[in-house]
């Protein structure tokens, strides 16, 4: 299995909030392209409605998972947390004590490797 850490957030927008929340993804989005090459998928997906969203992240490893989180708590997780309610945070794969504990913090539920591959 890869070294990759990855998680799954999903979300309501809070009323009122959409256009605002669109305009900080594409914030998140070019400065995560830009600056964090260890993130691998940054993927967010709306319902039909756009009342609900899903967040897909991947990351090569615990170390450039916790520049990430580092660059979002810095700049961006105020702003996140007022537009959306997060309903779910799972992460999954090779998940360091650091990590697991800043993604614990974040109220994130950690889950273990049992089995399975990568290709």
């Amino acid at each position: 299995m890869s070294k990759n850490v990855h998680w799954i957030i999903e979300a309501s927008v809070r009323e009122g909030k959409l256009e605002d929340l669109k305009g900080l993804i594409t914030e998140m989005v070019d400065a995560t392209k830009a600056s964090e090459p260890g993130a691998i998928n940054y993927n967010w997906n709306f319902n039909d409605d756009e009342s609900y969203l899903y967040l897909y992240e991947r990351y090569a490893d615990s170390d450039a998972a916790l520049v990430h989180m580092g660059n979002f708590v810095k700049n961006f997780a105020g702003r996140f947390m007022s537009f959306l309610e997060i309903k779910k945070f799972v992460a999954f794969g090779d998940i360091s004590d650091q990590m697991k504990k800043a993604l614990s913090g974040a109220g994130a539920k950690v889950m273990t490797d049992h089995a399975g591959f990568d290709r």
